[in-house]
């Protein structure tokens, strides 16, 4: 369940920065929906397979990686979400498209995207380093 929720607050905190920002998805109309649905069904996808890593841990730690999760996977991309918002009023805008095109087509499944591959890739590696430990650990009783 913690999984669920979390993979909803992320969406939602992003989506709140959006419009605290002045902006939403699809503002202007639905021309990019095919990019929109293609890029948040992958990030989809990856919050799917992070929850399941959440919603394995119980108790205390189980709160503990759910919050460095929705951390992980926000705090990075609404402070960006401010910076490029900031550099789009100033008129230091000096990207092809529009910021509100590249924040929700591009900027928002970057930023979730990559987070959430550092949290899974991140997980695996720490669970094969202990895996390979107690492996060796388990070799060296039986050879004594």
């Amino acid at each position: 369940m913690k999984g669920i929720i979390g993979s909803i607050s992320i969406f939602i905190i992003y989506l709140c920065s959006g419009i605290f920002l002045g902006t939403w998805p699809f503002k202007y109309g639905y021309e990019s929906w095919l990019i929109y649905l293609i890029s948040y069904s992958i990030i989809s996808i990856m919050l799917y397979y992070s929850s399941k890593i959440v919603n394995r841990f119980r108790g205390i730690k189980g709160i503990i990686i759910f919050l460095i999760w929705v951390s992980i996977s926000t705090i990075y991309g609404v402070i960006k979400m401010k910076e490029d918002h900031d550099l789009s009023i100033s008129g230091d805008w000096n990207k092809f498209f529009g910021w509100e095109f590249v924040l929700w087509e591009v900027g928002v499944p970057i930023y979730i995207g990559a987070s959430n591959l550092i949290f899974i890739v991140g997980f695996f590696s720490i669970r094969t380093v202990i895996l390979v430990n107690n492996l060796r650990d388990d070799s060296n009783k039986r050879i004594r």
